[in-house]
């Protein structure tokens, strides 16, 4: 277990322990994490902040009251009793202002127990998640050789900027401490490297949400604070005012569409919550055709066929891509690190694996996520990690 595991797990004996004063005080311990789960868990679907907070503090009165039904079977069993309490909350909270609210993601029924250790080793890493992102690189792009950061930045050079090799060995050519001198060799032998090739794709080919949000608008990756001041301006009316008082229109979009752009991928709500946005001004078909229209704006396409074009007589670049494994790093970053909906992620990735002559389906994404596929082979990988150090 990670290092404060063994104090929450005592505190989680003594909450639904038969001392209700031990009991409080436990979970007076547990309830910051919790309510940070909570609001993490609900922030896509429940976008208001003061919502939120209402909801975590009910869901944190609905555990307390429930405390003795509770089953500690481990910690992946805890969060899941959680989850539950707070979109059981989140309904009800939207129920009373009769709002309808269609929370999307997992159904947190009971864990059987065969799944259980699976679910406790992911959760051991819960709190660190960049080790999960690095073992999922392990596991679907491969692991990196010596000299990854120079061998990365030259295939980067080739492939997306389309750099000749003289401009590659004057840009990286000059030799460090510790480092072999750069020959035209090392430079080939980068550039054929199945695993170098695809932490690049990954890397040209990933848009976070904040991301995409910018392109779709006419900013550059590195302009997502653009994106984020908008954001901020998006959220009042006062804000909405002043940005339509410069212009009536921004770039190629309505003002109207901007804000429904910002809340769709941005924030990345779904259609049916947008409707209920007091701040989007379209009606429902008109969102459905504006959505259409930017998923036929999204970049990847066109960066897979850039990068297959510099390829050129090179088909190790194909090669790599046309594989499960890379396809099964970009769902799970889009699925675990932006919370999007399959639909979502298949409009993100089914166009450039076509590209590369790899088909993806939405059954595909349902084995490799909602069957927990995925998750298995994380929970796998950290399990012969412990192994191989405990051997050590």
């Amino acid at each position: 277990m990670l290092e404060g595991d063994d104090a929450y797990f005592a505190d989680l004996q003594q909450f639904i322990g038969p001392d209700e004063g031990q009991a409080a005080q436990a979970f007076a311990r547990l309830t910051p994490r919790v309510i940070e789960v909570i609001q993490a868990s609900l922030r896509r679907q429940v976008p208001s902040r003061d919502d939120l907070d209402d909801i975590a503090q009910e869901a944190c009165l609905r555990l307390w009251r429930n405390r003795q039904t509770f089953q500690l079977r481990g910690k992946a069993a805890w969060w899941v009793f959680v989850k539950k309490a707070a979109s059981s909350c989140a309904i009800d909270h939207f129920r009373k202002r009769q709002i309808a609210v269609s929370l999307d993601g997992p159904d947190f029924g009971e864990i059987p127990d065969r799944d259980l250790r699976t679910l406790e080793v992911l959760v051991e890493v819960l709190d660190r998640y960049h080790q999960v992102l690095a073992a999922a690189d392990e596991i679907w792009l491969g692991k990196l050789g010596a000299d990854a950061e120079r061998s990365i930045l030259a295939a980067k050079l080739f492939f997306v900027d389309k750099k000749s090799w003289a401009d590659i060995s004057r840009l990286l050519g000059a030799q460090q401490p510790g480092r072999p001198k750069l020959t035209r060799q090392q430079v080939d032998a980068w550039l054929s490297d199945p695993v170098i090739l695809r932490h690049v794709a990954f890397d040209e080919l990933y848009f976070s949400n904040a991301e995409l949000a910018a392109n779709l608008l006419g900013y550059s990756k590195l302009e997502v604070s653009e994106v984020d001041r908008l954001m901020d301006l998006v959220v009042s009316p006062e804000g909405r005012q002043e940005l339509e008082s410069r212009g009536e229109t921004f770039r190629d979009w309505q003002w109207a569409e901007v804000y429904a752009i910002l809340w769709r991928y941005k924030r990345s709500l779904l259609l049916s919550q947008l409707e209920r946005l007091k701040a989007i001004d379209l009606k429902k078909d008109e969102l459905t055709d504006l959505f259409d229209r930017c998923v036929q704006k999204f970049p990847f396409v066109t960066i897979m066929s850039t990068l297959q074009s510099q390829a050129g007589s090179l088909p190790a670049l194909s090669s790599s891509l046309n594989r499960p494994g890379f396809w099964q790093r970009l769902v799970f970053q889009y699925f675990t690190k932006d919370e999007i909906a399959h639909r979502d992620i298949l409009d993100r990735t089914e166009g450039a694996a076509a590209r590369a002559n790899y088909r993806l389906t939405p059954a595909m994404l349902n084995v490799w996520l909602s069957n927990g596929r995925l998750f298995t082979q994380l929970a796998e990988h950290f399990e012969t990690s412990k192994g191989e150090k405990a051997d050590v």
